[in-house]
């Protein structure tokens, strides 16, 4: 299995995660809220092959983050995943919105060809589309998207990816019929642990679950495909036509 979004270094005991994580999981994308955050993250999980840091600078931490912006460019240039960078237009968001916008236009500029970037885009998808289309920069994942079936169809156009996890699959839903009805080779699974709850494992086993059956295939023919979905999503520094209809 697949983990493209999940907080390690949020959890009580990131060290003891990874570890989970390591025989559990094929890969982990371990996301970080700030530069300074990802450095760290890379010190401590340096020994694990399949739990890796993300660099990010997440948009609620925007006023933190524009002072680390420099260091986030520093490093983007050899950061093979990114995340969670991006723009939040909720209510908690909404006081720092244009600053947000500032942050995501200079580091998503940054971003380096061949990179898995997971984005953050809660309540202000078209400004984190926009932002994507005006640096050239896709195909990235939008992490958590409960923007509706018709925003996201118009994310899918500019040729991203929409990573899924198991709250917006469980029966009572009411963005379920939306995950049914994706491209099957446009989703990723997730966990965004520790927020969404502390079993990574038994959350991801739930989303590959309802996946396989939305697409009536068995679990190995679900993990292989998701593993082509995952090699797939990689940026190639200019925005991609859709890749699917």
């Amino acid at each position: 299995m697949i983990d493209t979004h999940c907080h390690v270094d949020l959890f009580p005991d990131p060290v003891g995660v990874a570890r989970l994580l390591e025989r559990e999981v094929e890969a982990c994308v371990a996301v970080t809220m700030l530069p300074s955050h990802f450095e760290m993250a890379q010190r401590h999980l340096t020994a694990f092959r399949r739990t890796t840091p993300a660099l990010g600078l997440h948009p609620l931490r925007s006023r933190e983050g524009h002072r680390e912006i420099q260091r986030f460019k520093n490093l983007a240039r050899s950061a093979e995943f990114i995340g969670e960078i991006g723009i939040d237009g909720s209510p908690q968001g909404r006081p720092t919105l244009e600053a947000q916008k500032d942050n995501f236009a200079e580091v998503v500029a940054s971003i380096q060809r061949g990179a898995f970037v997971t984005v953050h885009s809660r309540g202000a998808w078209r400004e984190t589309l926009e932002g994507l289309k005006v640096a050239r920069v896709g195909p990235v994942c939008f992490h958590y998207f409960i923007g509706g079936a018709e925003a996201a169809k118009t994310v899918l156009a500019d040729g991203h990816y929409l990573s899924i996890n198991h709250r917006m699959v469980a029966s009572e839903s009411r963005h379920r019929a939306m995950v049914a009805a994706l491209p099957r080779d446009r989703v990723l699974p997730e966990t965004d642990g520790p927020f969404l709850g502390a079993a990574p494992i038994r959350q991801l086993e739930s989303v590959y679950r309802f996946l396989g059956q939305a697409w009536n295939l068995d679990s190995l023919e679900t993990r292989e495909l998701i593993r082509q979905n995952f090699a797939r999503c990689r940026t190639t520094n200019t925005t991609l036509p859709s890749q699917s209809t």
